[in-house]
């Protein structure tokens, strides 16, 4: 990241204007209006590749932008600002807000990899963040925003493939909704509030047409419910910072009205809902995720046994069910698919995290129901569980629960390991013969052959009589109820309780890169015998049309089952 700073005689206040993807001389009209605006201030307008197929990583621009911040702190003559304003349009308000957070010393991201950027001295400086188009909730295909029209959509999503399929384009990727910068940016913002920092003002440009970005993606609800919100008609997401004639006047207007007016006399022009208001009154939350080739019906009935039992021991609870819908093999052996669940999932965890802000966070999950933890644990640094109930699990074996355990990300796990779950122990667990530098190879057999690491190992139920969704019995819904409120008890029925796994299905486990072997070969043989002695065998005799046809008829077979 490239600093752009002017220096305005003694000043002490400094002005900061993060552009968006694109060139920051789409941001000319802003920097003109702030230093019209402020003329005695220091304004500084950074800049850093951004565009549609750039690799940057955000959350190292933000550390960047944080550190340039503290270096213009720390050189001004006069020993510091007494202000500091933070301005940032689309990604820019992101990456705006980010920064800040990084500076209050909430950098989950960066300790990993040795970055940490601590506290830093200009963070209490700021008074106010103003957003111009700010996707507070990061971006998506689909829902598309009303105003965006389907050809663009089409673009959209020809160009999130590519992206995909060059390996470009990671830092546009990364500011999907639900992704982790924008989830960590969402639960960092809101752990700053519960710490009882004073946040400071954000005031955020609404345009009545964006076609970028959707109104629920614009207006962050549950983290930025203290934000204040102007509305700016005829304006769309590129548009908001340009002040060009009768429109643009009107806009430039508004900014000012955000940038000069006290806070005291600025009232936010978006009314938030009582349904999205938050109720501190909730003690526990519990997320029931269901998993592959399930429709999520028991979902319903756990969570009625879960409200029977908050009941009785005066406890009230809230009760987050799977939305994703019916998830086939297919996709599910799609690293790709697998990731837009997680980051579904991640945009209800931190709505639900602002929503009950007294709440402490439950799971449970079957299938790849449990996955979507497992993966939001390892790549989501600001997400943290309490306890959780895993049915059928597809996370690997050797998943490492004692470091999560131990930096707090999750108090306590009950895995539920079945006698004859042959799903988990033919399909998932071929993965785990793959090398771990394969982003494919992050499920695995652990509701077959059980976890490795000690802390998986302390609540493990072994074994317990049935396939795939042994656990989700009637009669094994109490004491996962039980487990999930108050951490204890919870004991298996006698009559669902084994001693020992079906040796059949052990020995497929163990030979489930032979029976993946087996059903391709069955599937090309198949269709091998129909092409070749079929009424248009010269139609298919070309051996791309016929490796076509190969991969064409085994995602149509994994999509069915």
């Amino acid at each position: 990241m490239e600093p752009r700073f002017e220096r305005h005689g003694n000043s002490r206040e400094l002005a900061v204007l993060v552009h968006g993807l694109g060139s920051s001389r789409l941001v000319n009209d802003v920097k003109e209006t702030l230093a019209e605006c402020l003329p005695d201030a220091d304004l500084m307008v950074p800049r850093f590749r951004s565009t549609l197929f750039s690799n940057a990583d955000p959350a190292d621009l933000a550390a960047q932008l944080s550190d340039l911040i503290e270096a213009a702190e720390q050189s001004q003559p006069t020993g510091g600002y007494t202000r500091i304003i933070l301005v940032g349009h689309s990604f820019g308000a992101l990456l705006a807000r980010k920064a800040y957070v990084f500076a209050c010393g909430e950098n989950h991201e960066l300790r990993r990899g040795g970055l940490i950027p601590g506290t830093k001295s200009w963070a209490k400086k700021v008074e106010r963040i103003i957003l111009l188009a700010g996707m507070n909730r990061g971006w998506s295909v689909t829902p598309k925003p009303r105003h965006r029209s389907w050809a663009k959509s089409c673009l959209y999503w020809a160009g999130e493939t590519i992206a995909w399929l060059t390996r470009t384009g990671y830092l546009l990727r990364s500011l999907r909704r639900g992704s982790p910068f924008i989830a960590n940016l969402r639960i960092q913002w809101i752990s700053l509030a519960r710490q009882g920092r004073m946040l400071p003002t954000t005031i955020q440009l609404l345009g009545d047409i964006d076609d970028v970005v959707s109104d629920t993606d614009n207006i962050d609800l549950q983290s930025g419910a203290q934000f204040i919100y102007l509305k700016v008609p005829n304006t769309g997401h590129e548009t908001v910072v340009q002040f060009q004639g009768a429109a643009g006047e009107y806009r430039k207007q508004k900014f000012c009205e955000a940038l000069l007016t006290s806070i005291e006399e600025l009232k936010t022009e978006y009314t938030i809902p009582d349904n999205q208001k938050p109720n501190p009154d909730v003690e526990q939350v519990v997320f029931i995720m269901h998993g592959i080739r399930d429709l999520g019906d028991w979902t319903d009935r756990l969570a009625a046994q879960i409200h029977e039992r908050a009941q009785a021991i005066h406890r009230k609870v809230a009760i987050v069910t799977s939305g994703y819908g019916y998830f086939p093999m297919g996709k599910f052996l799609l690293v790709g698919e697998r990731q837009k669940n997680v980051r579904w999932f991640m945009d209800q965890y931190t709505e639900a995290l602002a929503k009950y802000p007294n709440a402490r966070l439950e799971f449970v999950g079957h299938s790849n129901g449990t996955y979507l933890l497992a993966s939001a644990l390892t790549h989501y640094q600001a997400c943290s569980f309490d306890r959780a109930v895993f049915a059928g699990t597809v996370v690997r074996r050797d998943f490492d629960w004692d470091q999560m355990v131990a930096d707090g990300r999750i108090s306590a796990l009950r895995s539920y390991v079945a006698t004859a779950d042959w799903v988990v122990g033919i399909f998932p667990h071929v993965f785990e013969y793959l090398p771990k530098a394969l982003r494919s190879a992050d499920i695995g057999s652990g509701g077959f052959l059980g976890f490795e690491k000690f802390e998986a190992k302390r609540n493990e139920v072994r074994f317990i009589a049935g396939a795939h969704s042994a656990a989700l019995c009637g009669n094994n819904f109490g004491p996962i109820a039980q487990f999930i409120l108050t951490g204890g008890g919870g004991e298996l029925p006698a009559q669902l309780k084994r001693s020992e796994q079906a040796r059949a299905v052990l020995l497929m486990a163990k030979l489930c890169w032979l029976i993946w072997f087996a059903l391709i070969g069955v599937l090309v043989l198949g269709l091998e015998a129909t092409i070749s002695y079929g009424p248009s065998a010269g139609i298919f005799s070309p051996v791309w049309v016929r490796v076509l046809l190969y991969v064409i008829l085994v995602i149509a077979v994994l999509n069915t089952i």
